[in-house]
């Protein structure tokens, strides 16, 4: 054997056994994993110019045997190339068949390294090698090769053949110089909308691509989980030759969705209700990417309860969020109804009851007042009672619901009562005298009556009182309970007594055409009102100024006329004893119970010269 020149010349040109030389590999054996034997290494012959290693030519090479027995075994080949101790690229040849020992018949192998990633080689110290390494045959799946030899399982090794040892010789390799920067792109993952926004968590890749140099340093990923506009995440790329490349991306992210509330208008009462249409208007606000949509108004006027009305809004970035305002409308007022007291009624309590039904079908009644007082509300009917003034009155109910709409009924009520005098006088007078009488306090529901009780020498009892419609009693009739009483605050009667019969009459006035008139009778009684101008008057056939009653009275006796109430007159009569003399006592006083009165003329004793 030879020594190992330092370095080999690969071509086609076939040794010769004047001039081959050779080196062998170690024994192999498949044994014990079939492990690779090496036949040498051989590094490049002159140091490489700087730049990127970035192709190799094929390797040819010729093999032969070591021994004669080993005749017929397969082999593998491969050859590896190296940068200093830094593997490069490699090849392998399997199960090579035809191998002898004979060098005018070495078997040539082409071995190709086909493609590998560029490798930057300084120039000064890194060194180009190439090494070659041989093995028993063996398939891609480990096991060894069948056929011619493939019985073999060892062998004294293989042996490489190459041209003369006085010829120096190079490993061909393709050395590019160019001064290309690496590249360098970004990409963001999620990518963001039309408008440049992301509303999640983003991550920054980079891709470096080299240029005539191999990269020696790719920026990593970068997650960007802050919220914020206008991050610039930054990207570098370095090849070993020390250029660079830089990009940037950059990143806007919000991830807290905007803030929107609803609102109704006319906002609705306590209770949570509303009596008429509704307007729900939401705002919206975002403090980051901005608002992409806010709802429109939207106008409620159906009614009903629980009716939800919502809204979303949304930013630029993609975030939503939603509201929504409940409402309970009710348009319809209660329904309500006065049933006691009847329209146009007339009572005799300074109190009365006012019952109805009411009823809501949508938010329910909340109230019920009578002339402003709250009334008790039970099973769709109301109670309250309402306090009257003599005369007219108006009775005002007033239902309101939930949502506060309300109906009102009224009912007018006359409430009927007597008057009460507080003063009167002459208290006498002589027979034949021209009598005045006054009095005061005789109004009674905005009614006077006028009552005028004279004792005459003869024990006849005259009464009168005025009216403001037509009632006119004859001799001996007693006022009816329905006669209504004509309103005067002051109070003058005309008393004429005369001579004669104790006929009583009744006295009519002045343009009466009732044939039993005042003049046929030698006793009379008038009373007139203190109307304008002080006269008796008609209006619509009827007699407005005064209306006489009197009644014949045999025996001594009293009459009396009480006034129960405003509408309703009762007259009794009573016996006294007879009162002696040419005088009579007239009497007045007030009295009774509710408010009633009595007006009393009597004859009592000792009461001539009164």
């Amino acid at each position: 054997t030879t020594a190992t020149p330092p370095s080999l010349f690969l071509n086609t040109s076939a040794p010769t056994g004047s001039t081959a030389k050779s080196a062998n590999s170690a024994a192999v054996n498949f044994a014990g994993g079939n492990p690779w034997q090496a036949i040498g290494t051989w590094p490049a012959s002159s140091i490489l110019t700087a730049g990127n290693l970035t192709a190799l030519s094929d390797l040819h090479v010729w093999v032969g045997l070591k021994n004669s027995d080993d005749q017929g075994t397969q082999f593998d080949l491969r050859a590896e190339a190296y940068k200093n101790t830094a593997l490069v690229a490699a090849s392998q040849t399997l199960c090579i068949t035809g191998v002898t020992l004979n060098p005018s018949n070495a078997k040539e192998i082409v071995a190709s390294f086909g493609s590998f990633a560029a490798t930057t080689f300084n120039g000064s110290s890194d060194v180009l090698s190439l090494k070659l390494l041989a093995r028993i045959g063996t398939n891609p799946d480990g096991s060894k090769c069948s056929g011619p030899g493939g019985s073999h399982n060892n062998a004294q090794g293989l042996r490489l053949y190459y041209d003369s040892t006085n010829r120096p010789a190079s490993f061909s390799a393709t050395i590019v110089t160019a001064s290309t920067p690496p590249t360098i792109t970004a990409s963001v993952s999620p990518a963001p909308n039309a408008a440049s926004w992301n509303n999640s968590n983003v991550t920054v890749s980079f891709t470096c691509t080299a240029g005539s140099s191999p990269i020696q340093n790719c920026s990593p990923p970068v997650a960007v989980s802050t919220e914020g506009a206008n991050q610039v995440i930054t990207g570098t790329a370095t090849d070993t030759a020390g250029r660079s490349a830089t990009t940037n991306v950059t990143v806007n992210l919000d991830k807290t969705p905007p803030t929107i509330a609803a609102s109704a208008s006319p906002a609705p009462n306590a209770a949570g209700w509303n009596h008429a249409d509704v307007t729900v208007s939401f705002v919206c606000a975002d403090a980051l990417s901005g608002l992409g949509n806010c709802p429109a108004l939207a106008t409620v006027s159906a009614e009903g309860s629980n009716q939800v009305i919502s809204g979303s809004a949304t930013d630029v970035a993609g975030n939503s969020a939603s509201a929504a305002a409940t409402i309970n409308l009710d348009k319809t007022p209660p329904a309500l109804s006065i049933t006691s007291p009847a329209n146009g009624a007339t009572v005799t309590s300074p109190t009365v009851s006012v019952t109805g039904n009411v009823s809501d079908a949508l938010s329910g009644v909340s109230a019920v007042t009578c002339n402003g007082s709250a009334a008790t509300i039970q099973a769709g009917t109301f109670n309250c009672s309402v306090t009257l003034n003599p005369g007219g009155n108006t009775i005002s109910v007033q239902a309101t619901d939930v949502a506060g709409n309300s109906n009102s009924q009224s009912v007018s009520v006359t409430y009927a009562s007597a008057p009460a005098i507080t003063s009167f006088s002459p208290a006498s007078a002589a027979i034949g005298a021209l009598v005045t009488i006054t009095g005061s306090g005789f109004t009674a529901n905005g009614t006077t009556p006028q009552v005028i009780e004279c004792q005459l020498k003869q024990s006849v009892v005259r009464y009168s009182f005025r009216r403001g419609d037509r009632t006119n009693h004859g001799d001996g009739e007693r006022p009816k309970r329905d006669d209504v009483h004509a309103a005067d605050d002051r109070f003058l009667f005309e008393l004429h007594s005369h001579g004669g019969s104790q006929r009583c009459h009744t006295a009519r006035g002045a343009n009466d055409d009732n044939p039993d008139s005042a003049a046929k009778h030698e006793r009379f009684l008038t009373a007139r009102g203190a109307q304008p101008r002080g006269a008796a008057r008609r209006s619509d056939g009827r007699l407005s100024a005064a209306a006489d009653y009197s009644g014949p009275i045999l025996d001594p006796h009293a009459h009396r006329l009480e006034y129960r109430d405003a509408r309703r007159v009762a007259a009794h009569g009573q016996r006294e004893r007879q009162c002696p003399g040419d005088r009579a006592k007239l009497c007045g006083h007030g009295g009774g119970q509710r408010g009633g009165f009595r007006q009393r003329g009597v004859c009592r004793p000792g009461c001539g010269d009164e």
